[in-house]
């Protein structure tokens, strides 16, 4: 641990305490196997539980989109996987809890049905949690970004749980349970001006152009939206408590990027796709635009110290966007663009030096809250 970051969360060391030990965590060590095992026996079993109660567990606005023989047999190989792994933890360590508990996860979810699960043929409900998307998300980012960090680190001395790693994981769980609400949210206000305030006609403008056009133009003209809207956010006081959350982790990963108050990402979002849906572009560039975002978003937050300096003229990278995360004076208010680098350069708010990285990352004018529920509930008492 580095001596700026934060000593760990009541959550963190409760954790510790349950699944933790003092023995190396080395390849081989069976630690990482043990890790494996209970996030695939967790998100195994929340898995099957969706396929028992899709009602009420999964988003409706993605129900249908979802390849449910492929997500089957992603499945079937989640929790083999959970049961050979946790065999090599049992193995392998002296304090065997971790493999244990993704064993008996992974074995309960077979027990229920696993990945045979039948399906009604049809689910009529209006509102479900997406406990699906979460388990999607996180096991598919945890397979990217996971390996990716530990490979070619930044930060060498970070750990994977790092202090507050329990924080970011909330936001992370709940932002995802609730994507349903959170979507229609963002979207209300396009609806309202595209359904109220503007004649159907009016909506080609990007609509007619070929698909890889629409998606560059998608990308420019939201990066635009949502550069003014992070600037708006950095000067007005209240907007800026609501950002703090965002900007309040002292350590950058995969996940710290999940940090971020409600209001805050349903403003930017709001406005984003406000502007994009009055441009006209059909629902595959945005689409395509959303499936963007959604990696490239996550990566600019990642440990990740791999030479990308190539990229840095023509898209934000992790470094580019650790220096409008860092604390030293230099870079406050600066790098604002969440994915072209040439809006700060046009507007003045580019701060790269050539080969270094930032010195420390937090919020430099107070303290914010550490936890969750104080993260989301005292920017609105102040």
């Amino acid at each position: 641990m580095r001596s700026s970051d934060p000593a760990p969360t009541a959550l963190d060391r409760h954790l510790r305490r349950v699944f933790g030990d003092n023995d190396p965590t080395g390849f081989g060590s069976g630690w990482v196997a043990g890790v494996g095992s209970l996030l695939g026996g967790a998100l195994g079993f929340f898995a099957v539980v969706c396929f028992h109660f899709p009602q009420l567990l999964t988003a409706p606005v993605l129900r249908s989109r979802y390849p449910v023989p492929l997500l089957r047999g992603a499945l079937q190989t989640v929790l083999i996987a959970s049961v050979l792994l946790g065999l090599f933890n049992v193995a392998r360590r002296r304090r065997k809890v971790l493999g244990l508990t993704g064993i008996f996860l992974a074995v309960a979810a077979m027990a229920l049905g696993g990945a045979g699960v039948p399906l009604p043929d049809s689910v009529d409900t209006k509102f479900g949690l997406g406990l699906e998307w979460f388990a999607i998300n996180l096991l598919v980012l945890a397979l990217v970004f996971v390996p990716l960090e530990r490979a070619l680190p930044q930060c060498r001395e970070q750990r994977v749980f790092r202090p507050e790693w329990t924080t970011d994981g909330a936001h992370f769980l709940i932002s995802h349970l609730l994507v349903q609400a959170f979507s229609w949210a963002a979207l209300f206000p396009s609806r309202l001006v595209r359904d109220t305030l503007i004649p159907a006609r009016d909506f080609a403008l990007l609509g007619s152009l070929p698909l890889p056009v629409q998606f560059l133009a998608v990308l420019a003209l939201a990066d635009l939206t949502q550069y003014w809207i992070h600037r708006c956010f950095h000067r007005l006081p209240f907007l800026w408590r609501l950002h703090a959350v965002h900007h309040s982790s002292m350590a950058m990963d995969w996940l710290a990027g999940s940090r971020m108050h409600p209001l805050d990402a349903l403003a930017t979002r709001a406005g984003v796709m406000t502007v994009v849906v009055l441009a006209g572009a059909s629902p595959s560039a945005v689409a395509l635009y959303l499936a963007f975002v959604s990696f490239h978003a996550v990566f600019i937050h990642a440990n990740f110290g791999a030479g990308l300096e190539w990229l840095d003229p023509c898209l934000v990278t992790p470094r580019y966007h650790h220096f409008h995360h860092a604390t030293e004076a230099e870079a406050i208010d600066k790098n604002f663009a969440v994915h072209l680098p040439v809006l700060d350069r046009l507007f003045g708010t580019q701060f790269l030096p050539e080969t270094r990285w930032p010195r420390a990352y937090g919020v430099s004018d107070g303290p914010v809250a550490r936890t969750y529920l104080a993260q989301i509930l005292d920017p609105l008492r102040r």
